[in-house]
């Protein structure tokens, strides 16, 4: 995934603050590369979304949501693997 597609999707995600970007794209960036190492398909990041924008995608590496991204990764990898058979 490229950085252009990293950015969009935090975009997507999460509400920017209006002050101290450089450090708001540094820790964001940081912890989405972690959660790729983790969960590594672009379609499952491309393609995920909440009701709400979150306040940091550091959020989504503990807790409910890490639950919900495992469960989610785990149907997309699945229907991935297939597919392609």
């Amino acid at each position: 995934m490229t950085q252009t597609e990293k950015k969009k999707v935090i975009e997507k995600l999460i509400e920017q603050p209006k002050t101290q970007k450089r450090l708001f794209w540094g820790r964001e960036i940081k912890s989405l590369n972690i959660l790729i190492e983790s969960y590594p398909i672009d379609g499952f990041w491309k393609g995920l979304s909440f009701p709400k924008k979150l306040d940091s995608i550091i959020v989504l590496r503990s807790g409910y949501y890490a639950d919900h991204s495992k469960r989610n990764t785990i149907d997309t990898h699945t229907t991935y693997l297939l597919i392609n058979k």
